[in-house]
């Protein structure tokens, strides 16, 4: 199975489609979705639960992503008890008594284990029972053996959205510190819910994240004491079904602070809100609130003023409030203006939604000019009760005016037709109208103006009056609203006009049947019209321009969907590797681009294939051209055989695609022959072709297997070759073969990598190739009883002084042998810049009689690998050649050196006897602990000496003044590596420098005492260092004690808080001048 698929991220983004719930609409609205009458709603069906049941069953990478999701909402603890080898469900005895569910015997260790593993993925519960008993009909003491033997008290450690529909003890073993919104909402009625009581006292303790909480039940007067405790609130809905009241007063509201999160409050049921006495303005701010409901024992118009008053709502969107006056007077409009002015004054332009409910007062004689503060609302929203003596056309047009952007509108009022006309004309994003119609007077249809308002919904209220005739109002108001629904809700007084409106509802349906049908008819006609011009653009022969026949650029533009191509030419050996040819070189997309390329037209066909083809993972789908190509299975594996003879039609098809190939990665995952293609078949399709290299245009060849095969794949246009086997064979008959005739068969060959078990002729043979730009030969896992191969001078004397050899890298088992260093230099390598030799060096002689003989004049980077155990006089005067003959045999372009192995058990020298390392001009230094001890004078020459110097690894005791030193010497040092920093003498801050070094990295090598001082060496550090950062600084936790991991985390900690503060100051001092305060300029 491909990687990707054990991505459980990814997995688990695509197993949310088969989620048999709407998981999105919960998170963005839980308590839509929490309500018990709603949970309902958020089951899609039973389809995605059997597609998770089976992809859980089928694979290891799907169990666990699947059962996340199978898991995750569940409308009963049921199942989860139901794991449990002791459950024993519900049932009724004789006497027809319902004895609850029980958990019988010991609960192991593993029983826990099991029941936990399922119930950390639940997150959604629906915790409800339809009949009175407890949810499930699991008896309480379940719960508690349960979360005894578990020993946790909450049983649900992940659940986030709890719906509870019964007071039980139950209820505080699913408490989870998750929990983030909960809905307590019986449904059976209890006068005394005392688990829910307690339950949502301690809830702001046990769930510190609830954020949506929803209380409907018989509400305590403790309610108004712990419900604002919970500081994250975000939607908090009060519902109080006792029969008495409970006060909230100021005090209540007082208590969210003005950073509250709070965005939805919803008080509803037996609840009075006290705000009797006059408050001072803006006295609490609810910064978050956009919706505010008071559907509560109805307060009077006074104390909702005072209420708005002490408020301040910049964002809130919607306000609903109960409010009811038995008569309404002089004095009581007064008070109504009152408040439509606070409300005014406590929101912002944010305000849309304005709800009233009540009941019709007795007597009224307040009208819209008593209140014209309303109109100074920006609402999108309105719906009044009927508590207004009428609505004049004068109101009907100040409506209009003052809301032209009105959504839903709600005025229980008959307004004639005319009113009527003007709402359709003045109102056009109007979505809900809800109205009195008074029916007399309505003007004939062709007088009505023809509309485009949306309307889709009119709910109309008509008085006890004379009906007018059913066609004329039917089609006045299809002209007004062209969309209305058909099913257009109206209301009458009396049953005597039911048939009347029955009939205008069904006249309705009727025109708009007739529109919808029009609309059928211009679009089939646009149809036949659309048809009927392109067929006649068919019938025109249209020709393809000309520039389109051209393949090389069709080859140009295509090669867009091969983008890594380019850089394979550029440096092959990258890409020659059986590790990463396949990510940087396959784009699944964009193969399936180039296939429908060549699907669509003959233009395309050849250059799209020519690119499709060109890279290739294995001869398969070549050898599945030929129409005997057979697969057999057997216990052995997998076999390919060509049955039948191959004809000249079949090696024709066989070429035409072969010489596409130009890059092949000859691979076999379990150690046969790649594809389980037999050498037969190679064979066979050779003597039909007539030519032994069946890849007659390869360039780039990866062999992952020692067989015969390969003979066949080796192009004369070859370029690169990799020999890296994905499993080692017995017998490597067939690589050595391959590379002794490989400058004949491939005289252009370039690039060569070998990892294998090389022979000193395997060398032999590489030194034939003339041609060579990169060599990599890696003598690996070598058999046991082989010979070391030698590496001789003659080796290096058969690369010509004209050779390309540009990369030279020998690794591995490999000797080392020359001759005694000849007075003149006699080999040239004029193009080579980067040496390694990675074999373990016991002597630096063995490297240094190469550079005896070598002119090395491109040389940018040499990398040893030096083992020796001992440097006494005789190595050191070697050390002494080393260098000077590397001086002499390079130029300046001579920049990296690094030197890899161990430190040696002893050692003799020092900087002063090996100064000839000073003459070269380096900018990248890597060497083991090969000196007995480095002074300040070491280090002074070192600064003057390599200015440039841009990495270095240093494993050399140091104190903080030489720290100084190269800081203040090597200004582009960006890595310093492997210091040994001696840190119990630390320099007071005045005395070290504030330096500009750009150093990113550094590492410490730490084995002596730590300083007392995290600060000062974080300060001191941040003073040499200021690019450093904690995330620069690296020392090695293997080799620190306890007390060492934490000093050097504080010091990170330090380093990081430092560099923040010098980037705000920065920040500060780029603001512009005009933000600087006036006085200050």
């Amino acid at each position: 199975m491909h990687s990707v698929w054990r991505t459980q991220e990814l997995l688990q983004l695509i197993l949310e489609n088969l989620s048999p719930f709407e998981w999105e609409d919960l998170v963005n609205d839980p308590v839509k979705y929490l309500d018990k009458f709603e949970t309902c709603y958020l089951r899609r069906s039973d389809y995605g639960e059997k597609d998770l049941l089976n992809l859980a069953l089928t694979c290891r990478a799907f169990k666990e992503p699947a059962l996340n999701v199978l898991w995750r909402a569940m409308w009963s603890v049921t199942p989860l008890f139901e794991l449990l080898p002791g459950y024993e469900a519900a049932s009724y005895d004789d006497d027809d008594e319902l004895r609850l569910a029980l958990i019988n015997g010991p609960i192991s260790e593993s029983d826990c284990e099991t029941f936990l593993s399922y119930a950390r993925r639940v997150k959604y519960l629906v915790h409800l029972d339809n009949f009175g008993g407890p949810p499930g009909r699991i008896h309480p003491s379940s719960y508690i053996r349960l979360s005894q033997a578990a020993g946790s008290f909450c049983l649900l450690p992940s659940l986030q959205y709890l719906t509870c529909g019964t007071s039980g003890s139950d209820l505080h073993h699913l408490l989870s510190p998750k929990l983030i919104a909960v809905t307590l909402s019986p449904t059976h009625g209890d006068d005394r819910p005392v688990d829910f009581w307690m339950m949502s006292s301690d809830l702001y303790r046990q769930a510190p994240d609830i954020s949506h909480l929803v209380l409907e039940y018989n509400l305590s007067t403790s309610c108004s004491q712990y419900v604002p405790r919970m500081t994250r609130l975000k939607s908090l809905r009060l519902w109080n079904h006792a029969r008495d009241d409970f006060n909230l007063d100021t005090s209540f509201f007082k208590s969210f602070s003005s950073s509250s999160t709070l965005s939805e409050l919803c008080i509803k049921g037996s609840i009075s809100l006290l705000f009797d006495e006059p408050l001072k303005r803006s006295e609490v701010t609810f910064s978050n609130l956009t919706i505010l409901i008071f559907s509560t024992t109805l307060p009077s118009v006074e104390q909702l003023t005072n209420f708005v008053t002490m408020l301040e709502l910049p964002r809130l969107q919607e306000f609903t409030f109960c409010c009811s006056s038995q008569n309404i007077g002089e004095v009581e409009a007064t008070r109504w203006q009152k408040l439509f002015q606070r409300l005014a004054r406590s929101t912002s332009s944010e305000f849309r939604s304005l709800t009233i409910l009540g009941s019709q007062p007795e007597l009224t004689c307040m009208t819209f000019a008593d209140i014209p503060a309303i109109f100074d609302l920006r609402l999108t929203c309105l719906k009044i009760p009927k508590f207004l003596r009428t609505v004049t056309p004068k109101d009907v047009a100040a409506i209009v005016q003052a809301w032209p952007h009105l959504e839903s509108l709600t005025i229980p009022y008959p307004i004639g037709f005319m009113s009527l006309i003007d709402i359709a004309k003045g109102l056009e994003k109007l979505r809900q109208l809800h109205i009195g119609l008074d029916c007399r007077n309505i003007p004939p249809v062709e007088q009505i103006p023809v509309l485009t308002n949306s309307l889709p919904l009119l709910t109309i209220k008509s008085p006890i009056l004379s009906p007018p005739d059913a066609y004329d109002l039917a089609g006045g108001l299809d002209r007004l609203f062209p969309e209305l629904e058909t099913r257009t809700y109206t209301y009458f007084d009396s049953s005597t006009f039911s048939s009347f409106w029955n009939d205008v509802n069904k006249l309705l349906s009727l025109q708009q049947r007739a529109r919808r049908d029009q609309q059928l008819r211009d679009k089939q006609s646009a149809t036949k019209l659309l048809t009927s011009t392109v067929n006649s653009f068919l019938v025109t022969e249209q020709k393809m321009h000309k520039v389109l026949h051209t393949p090389e650029l069709w080859q140009l533009i295509l090669e867009n969907f091969a983008p890594s191509w380019e850089d394979l030419v550029r440096n092959p050996l990258d890409y020659l590797n059986r590790f990463n040819c396949q990510d940087a070189l396959t784009d699944a997309k964009a193969d399936a681009c180039l296939l429908n390329l060549a699907l669509t037209c003959r233009a395309f066909k050849e250059p799209a294939l020519d690119i499709l083809w060109r890279t290739m993972w294995g001869l398969t789908p070549l050898f599945k051209l030929l129409p005997g190509y057979e697969e057999l299975i057997s216990d052995t594996g997998r076999r390919v055989i060509i049955r039948g003879p191959i004809l000249e039609s079949d090696c024709k098809t066989f070429r035409s695609y072969a010489e596409r190939i130009k890059f092949l990665a000859h691979l076999s995952a379990m150690g046969g022959t790649p594809g389980g293609i037999e050498p037969s078949a190679y064979i066979q399709l050779s003597q039909a072709i007539g030519q032994a290299c069946l890849l007659p245009s390869l360039r780039y060849l990866i062999c992952g297997t020692s067989s015969p095969d390969l003979h066949f794949l080796i192009s004369p246009k070859l370029v690169g070759l990799s020999i890296d086997p994905t499993h080692m064979p017995r017998h490597l008959d067939d690589f050595w073969t391959i590379l002794a005739s490989l400058h004949c068969k491939a005289p252009q060959i370039s690039y060569l990598y070998c990892d294998y078990p090389m022979s000193t002729a395997c060398f032999q043979s590489v030194a034939k190739m003339s041609r060579l730009r990169s060599l990599r030969l890696l003598n690996s896992n070598p058999m046991e009883g082989d010979i070391v191969p030698t590496i001789n001078q003659a080796f290096f004397e058969s690369f010509s002084s004209l050779s390309t050899l540009s990369e030279l890298d020998i690794t591995g088992s490999v000797k080392l042998f020359f001759n005694s260093p000849p007075p003149a230099l006699r080999i040239s390598f004029e193009n080579l810049s980067t040496i390694t030799i990675s074999t373990p060096l016991r002597s630096i002689g063995e490297i240094t009689d190469f550079l005896g003989l070598a002119g090395l004049p491109q040389l940018r980077l040499l990398k040893l690998s030096y083992d020796a155990e001992v440097i006494d006089k005789a190595e050191k005067v070697r050390w002494q050649n080393f260098f000077r003959h590397l001086e002499r045999s390079t130029t300046r372009e001579f920049k990296s050196l690094i030197i890899k192995g161990k430190a040696p058990t002893s050692t003799c020298m020092a900087f002063a006897d090996i100064s000839a390392i000073f003459s070269l001009r380096l900018t990248d230094l890597e060497m083991p602990r090969l000196l007995r001890t480095v002074t300040c004078a070491d280090l002074t020459t070192v600064v003057s000496s390599w200015p440039d110097l841009t990495s270095l690894a240093f494993p050399f005791p140091m104190n903080f003044h030489g720290l100084m030193a190269i800081a203040a010497g090597l200004p582009k040092l960006k890595k310093l590596r492997d210091v040994r920093l001696q840190t119990h003498d630390l320099p007071q801050l005045a005395e070290i420098p504030v330096a500009t070094n750009s150093l990113s990295f550094l590492s410490f090598e730490i084995d002596v005492l730590y300083p007392t001082d995290s600060y000062l060496l974080a300060a001191g550090l941040d003073r040499l260092f200021p690019c450093l950062g904690g995330r620069g600084l690296f020392t090695d936790p293997n080799k620190l004690e306890m007390n060492g991991k934490a000093f050097w985390g504080h010091v990170y900690k330090l380093l990081d808080m430092l560099q923040s503060a010098r980037k705000d100051q920065q920040l500060r001092d780029e603001q512009p001048w005009h933000d600087i305060p006036i006085d200050m300029i």
